[in-house]
């Protein structure tokens, strides 16, 4: 372990020199209908994806600009200073997340922005809903008392749900707009939906997912179990007892579910990874199984305190992965924490890493292997 130890500083090192540098974004066009009076912001993997952070204000009327200083890669959007008014395609649709790799020189990119999906086509004709007929929404204004605000929570119920007496695991899942539907997500649907109904077609396999809609303004403070002081955040323990405390016993309490900790996952992306992780080693009796792509343990580090003392449960079950092309500390961070668990003798069979080549931070890559996290999570294979 002290080699591995050696090894993980080192490789820290490497990306902390090879990889510094510094990059200026600069606006050289805007759609025609820009309303001028509107400021744009510059969000993404570097700040918790908050799409309204005074750090992240761009600067200048005529061409905005913003310098950045990092290391490795980031994924990133404008926006003017919320999801609704994120920018899009030439005709107002979705974008991936841009992404760029900081070098050990100055740089300067020039950016375009073809159109703001809230001041496009698409604002009078919206994005038909994606979601399957198997997937409702339980409640728009769902309490949450332990934090005072409400919450839309959706449920996907397995196509075979009404026709026998079966009970069904559960995932529980963070950013609930991403989950199940285009017209919602404001950057791209994981496809859980349609994901699970073939699981069940192919392979007979049933489960119930509860998906949480984020905060919005406050998705960082409620996914972070520590305050960041940059950033924010400290609400996570209040959120995590709201699942635990409120949510789940209102799921078990209105639909088949088998409600033991073997049965029940929590999952989450990037932030959502870090309250799903949170969650389930805090409560092994609850979560059993973690799902955790693209983890930000850098957004708390005192996870790895965290790691370090607190009580593991010898059946509780880790998904971790990470893309190749995030930051290199998302990987690097996902693998400190499995380490640590190793170290303190959690099962190596329980607890699942893998780097994905050329993957980015975003939904299109977490889609893309939700069908394998839930396969290694509940042991299908």
């Amino acid at each position: 372990m002290k080699r591995l130890s050696i090894f993980l500083f080192l490789m820290n090192l490497i990306v902390s020199f090879t990889g510094s540098g510094q990059v200026t974004f600069v606006i050289e066009s805007l759609p025609d209908n820009h309303p001028s009076e509107d400021t744009i912001y510059i969000v993404g993997s570097f700040n918790g994806w908050n799409p309204a952070e005074s750090d992240y204000l761009l600067k200048g009327d005529d061409r905005p600009y913003i310098t950045l200083q990092g290391t490795g890669s980031i994924a990133f959007k404008f926006t003017r200073g919320s999801w609704s008014k994120v920018e899009g395609d030439q005709n107002g649709a979705k974008v991936e997340n841009r992404s760029y790799t900081f070098t050990a020189l100055p740089d300067t990119v020039l950016v375009s922005i073809a159109s703001w999906e809230d001041r496009s086509d698409k604002a009078t004709n919206p994005v038909v809903s994606t979601r399957a007929s198997n997937v409702a929404i339980i409640d728009d204004h769902f309490d949450i008392p332990q934090l005072g605000r409400s919450r839309r929570i959706w449920v996907y119920l397995p196509p075979n749900y009404h026709t026998g007496d079966q009970r069904y695991p559960v995932i529980y899942m963070q950013d609930g707009q991403n989950v199940f539907d285009e017209a919602t997500s404001f950057s791209g649907e994981w496809g859980v939906d349609e994901a699970l109904n073939r699981l069940y077609g192919e392979e007979d396999f049933s489960a119930i997912v509860v998906a949480i809609d984020n905060g919005g303004d406050r998705r960082i403070d409620e996914y972070a179990p520590w305050s960041n002081t940059d950033y924010g955040g400290g609400e996570g323990v209040a959120y995590v007892d709201f699942l635990i405390h409120t949510l789940k016993p209102y799921i078990d309490g209105h639909y088949k579910t088998k409600p033991e900790a073997t049965y029940t996952a929590i999952v989450g992306s990037s932030l959502g990874g870090l309250i799903s992780y949170y969650a389930g080693m805090k409560y092994p009796e609850v979560f059993g199984m973690v799902g955790a792509p693209s983890p930000a343990f850098w957004f708390n580090p005192e996870i790895f305190d965290f790691t370090d003392t607190v009580a593991l449960h010898p059946q509780t079950r880790l998904y971790f992965s990470a893309g190749g092309a995030e930051e290199a500390a998302t990987a690097i961070n996902m693998r400190r924490v499995a380490d640590q668990l190793d170290s303190r003798g959690f099962s190596k069979d329980h607890i699942h890493t893998a780097v994905h080549p050329d993957m980015q931070h975003n939904e299109a890559y977490w889609r893309s292997i939700f069908t394998d996290m839930v396969r290694w999570m509940i042991s299908l294979d």
